[in-house]
């Protein structure tokens, strides 16, 4: 298990495992395991990941006023009849707020 999460983490950041296991005296078959076990990620879950950490990075912690915005758009689920209606309702107003004006308006 650490040599997965240490190959995954090499994949972010390769500098800094490579000092950890110096640190460590890693023996050198340990480090060779490291460096050629490949990181079984999917490309989803890369984007996935990418926008949670966008969203909590710029949206929750940065910004009060997107952030106020963001909990709207949530508190707008319980108003919508199901997820089809939500999710067209969360991609207009996200991108109305990217563009700074109403460019997509709800169907009547």
């Amino acid at each position: 298990m650490i040599q997965a999460f240490l190959s995954r983490l090499k994949a972010h950041y390769p500098d800094e495992v490579d000092d950890f296991l110096e640190a460590q005296r890693a023996s050198d078959d340990f480090r060779l395991q490291v460096q050629t076990n490949d990181p079984v990620e999917t490309l989803g879950e890369l984007v996935g990941q990418n926008a949670w950490y966008f969203v909590r990075d710029e949206v929750i912690l940065k910004s009060p006023e997107l952030r106020s915005q963001f909990i709207q758009i949530f508190n707008k689920a319980a108003d919508c009849k199901d997820l089809r209606a939500w999710l067209n309702y969360f991609i207009r107003e996200i991108i109305n707020v990217i563009y700074g004006g109403e460019v997509l308006r709800q169907s009547a």
